[in-house]
């Protein structure tokens, strides 16, 4: 799990005093974005549209308010750039480096092991079950719900570092 450290003093700093209250709330959630999805201050569309849902502003107003006070820009590609993102948050690499991932997958196993209906997405067993990186981990696959399915040990061990579909031919 990423976090998101924010100076104490976020909206004394001269270039937020004067923001709107939504602009401020645009902005705490998009680096709470950038910081869950490991983008390094990358917003692109879908992710503009998922912090202006989770706190229920208007983007237009508010991103033309946020690159005048200079806390976001638009790249070349036309997606957004949350500027400071790393000023005071690690890049994205930094974090899967340090991030004790076998605690996001404890976690995440009851989870996944229900999803699943406890057997074995290989082979259909219901014992010794383990829970299996769909992109290993060792080839940049991360421990998020949506890259994690249940597998036996014997197919785990046998998948390997490859993907399900190289281990299958």
């Amino acid at each position: 799990m990423a976090w998101v450290k924010l100076d104490d003093q976020i909206f004394a700093l001269p270039k937020n005093i004067n923001l709107s209250r939504d602009a401020k709330l645009l902005y705490l959630a998009a680096l709470a974005y950038c910081g869950g999805q490991l983008t390094v201050g990358l917003l692109r569309a879908g992710g503009v549209h998922t912090a202006t849902v989770q706190v229920d502003v208007d983007a237009g107003a508010c991103a033309a308010e946020l690159i005048e006070a200079g806390l976001r820009d638009v790249a070349e590609s036309g997606d957004y750039v949350v500027n400071d993102d790393l000023d005071d948050n690690p890049s994205g690499a930094q974090v899967r480096a340090e991030c004790d991932w076998s605690d996001v997958a404890v976690r995440l196993r009851p989870v996944v092991l229900a999803h699943d209906g406890c057997t074995c997405q290989y082979c259909g067993a219901t014992d010794d079950l383990t829970l299996d990186h769909i992109i290993p981990r060792s080839r940049g696959g991360n421990s998020r719900l949506a890259n994690l399915r249940t597998a036996c040990h014997a197919c785990n061990s046998a998948k390997g570092a490859r993907t399900p579909g190289e281990w299958r031919r």
